[in-house]
């Protein structure tokens, strides 16, 4: 009997689950965003919110959970009910944090679920208009020549890595100041409290709408100029050296467990919106290259690559928490 009872149980738990999946969603969907508003990942998220909000049916919210370069955001979603009522605009970075941070309230694979991939998003050096350099590599000069007096502005582990990969061009040092979001980044190195910010597209382009703009952007860390801002020369053009291609990614994500059937509708939602032309050129139009496969299979190994790859290269020069 206690063996007929225990199958009743899980055969009603897996009913009810699909059940559940099957009506999908029947309330509204919160995003949240790990970072402040006003940068590359709240840009992406509105758009496609509200895109996803329409063809679901029910409203997608974004919401703003910034702290711990995007740990304080992602532990919101870990600990949520895993029926896809909240989902996570996850960076790139997220499966690097380990490389910052001593300890993480959550394992950054195995407590997600990867549900779809959106685009892709290089970083730009930027400096204020008043400093006494006008190119990336005038700023590295500049602080070779004066130690330590350089500080860059970052807020993930990938522009972490942006900043480190310039040693391979000048030994200068550059101090390392971590924010919140990268709005607030551009703020200070106008106010004159920090001398070069790693930021992206979207933020820049809201910066570098007036022709007298304080902001002046240095390089692109992507392999080509973008289309949206092809003044800016890529860090190979500024520096010389080749090869150097360094850009996060945005995809949706769940927590841990999320049902198949809820995966598949978010990923066939997901899928319907980026291959939307007024959306691709939307994306294209902030700097942002839309991924041409957004299944929850190309995240998972995109993560998983990441996670070794980015990894290996963050240990190999010595960054720690």
């Amino acid at each position: 009997m206690k063996l007929q009872k225990f199958l009743g149980v899980v055969v009603l738990c897996a009913v009810s689950s699909f059940a559940a999946a099957q009506g999908y969603p029947n309330k509204p969907i919160r995003l949240v965003v790990p970072f402040a508003p006003g940068g590359s990942s709240d840009a992406a998220a509105r758009p496609i919110a509200d895109r996803l909000g329409a063809l679901l049916g029910q409203t997608v919210v974004v919401e703003n959970r910034a702290g711990a370069q995007g740990v304080v955001g992602a532990d919101v979603v870990a600990r949520a009910a895993s029926d896809g009522y909240t989902l996570l605009m996850m960076p790139g970075t997220h499966v690097l944090n380990t490389y910052l941070h001593a300890t993480l309230p959550f394992d950054p694979i195995k407590d997600f679920t990867p549900v779809g991939m959106l685009v892709s998003v290089p970083f730009v050096f930027v400096t204020a208009a008043d400093r006494p350099y006008s190119t990336l590599r005038g700023m590295l000069q500049y602080a070779e020549q004066h130690p330590e007096e350089i500080s860059v502005g970052l807020t993930d582990a990938l522009g972490l890595l942006a900043a480190e990969s310039l040693k391979s061009v000048s030994p200068a040092v550059l101090t390392r100041v971590n924010y919140k979001g990268a709005p607030a980044i551009v703020t200070d190195v106008i106010g004159g409290h920090l001398s070069v910010g790693l930021t992206t597209p979207p933020v820049v382009m809201s910066f570098t709408k007036d022709k007298n703009s304080a902001v002046r952007p240095l390089a692109i860390t992507s392999s080509e100029r973008l289309a949206s801002l092809p003044e800016i020369p890529t860090v190979s053009e500024a520096t010389g050296v080749s090869g150097y291609d360094v850009a996060t990614w945005y995809g949706i994500a769940g927590p841990a467990n999320l049902p198949s059937d809820v995966v598949a509708r978010l990923t066939a939602a997901i899928s319907t919106v980026m291959a939307d032309e007024e959306m691709r050129n939307r994306m294209l139009a902030l700097g942002m290259s839309p991924m041409n496969d957004n299944s929850a299979s190309a995240m998972t190994v995109k993560m998983t690559a990441d996670a070794t790859n980015w990894g290996r290269i963050l240990k190999e020069a010595g960054v720690k928490p």
